[in-house]
């Protein structure tokens, strides 16, 4: 069994350098660990040289330590414990801190006095108004009443649905009938199917600012529906089909690209940015 050093690397270039020698000591190349773990080279690499900048959310990179370690025959929670530490160690020198989600509560309604006031006294014009006259044709009950004026009834107006916009980066095609979703009109519903051989990180924003995020693996199907509009981004855009609406969009990226995505809740989606980490 390999040793590792006498002391557990406490910054991220102390940690690449140890995880490198690990490698090495196991006999194994880069090339190796990206055909077990299906992880970008780039992203091992950046690994190897404490460049933590260029990693992934913290969430992803600790899954791809915790496999480098199962490939090279590393005690998995030892190597996981020190990525842990020159992580915070990262987060302090570069003067990033994490951040928390916080979701504001309901603004409660405050009572307006300048706008009912106004409405409360014209109420009260209106219901003595109808009082006196009331009063009057009591008095003269042989008088002709006004006869009401007819209305015409009012046009029902039907809103045409919008056209979905196609994004430039991705070729459209037609979804089979399991994979096409509802539209409700208050959130948007879309599916995500991972390619063999492939694995894609995505991370989604809703229209009240909530965002969640998760490791999709190959041939593994996804769900949703999120309030929309909302945002959508792809870690790696070759490797993942996106269904919306009635469109199918295949052939969004490159290996390795991060795009994102503008999704509105009748469909229509629009490329925000996009941004090459080719392999």
């Amino acid at each position: 069994m390999m040793k590792p050093t006498a002391d557990p690397p406490a910054d991220p270039r102390a940690f690449g350098r140890e995880l490198r020698r690990l490698r090495e000591s196991a006999g194994l190349v880069l090339d190796d660990i990206s055909a077990e773990t299906k992880v970008s080279v780039r992203v091992l690499l950046a690994l190897e040289e404490g460049a933590f900048q260029y990693l992934p959310q913290r969430v992803f990179a600790r899954n791809f330590v915790r496999q480098y370690a199962r490939i090279i025959g590393f005690d998995e929670d030892r190597l996981t414990g020190w990525f842990d530490i020159a992580w915070e160690r990262f987060l302090s020198d570069s003067g990033t801190h994490p951040t928390v989600l916080a979701v504001s509560p309901a603004p409660r309604p405050s009572f307006r006095w300048w706008i009912w006031a106004p409405l409360a006294l014209s109420a009260i014009v209106i219901i003595v108004a109808a009082l006196v006259i009331w009063h009057q044709r009591s008095t003269r009950p042989f008088e002709k009443m006004a006869q009401p004026v007819r209305r015409a009834p009012a046009q029902r107006l039907v809103a045409s649905s919008p056209v979905p916009e196609t994004p430039k980066g991705g070729t459209a095609i037609q979804p089979t009938p399991a994979a096409a979703p509802i539209q409700d009109g208050r959130s948007v519903r879309f599916a995500l199917h991972v390619k063999p051989g492939r694995e894609c990180w995505i991370r989604y924003r809703d229209v009240n600012g909530k965002y969640a995020q998760q490791l999709l693996r190959e041939n593994q199907d996804v769900h949703l529906a999120v309030p929309a509009p909302m945002t959508l981004t792809l870690g790696n855009a070759a490797g993942v089909v996106l269904t919306v609406g009635t469109k199918t969009y295949d052939n969004l990226g490159k290996p390795g690209e991060v795009l994102n995505l503008e999704i509105a809740g009748d469909g229509g989606m629009k490329i925000l940015r996009a941004t090459a980490h080719n392999e």
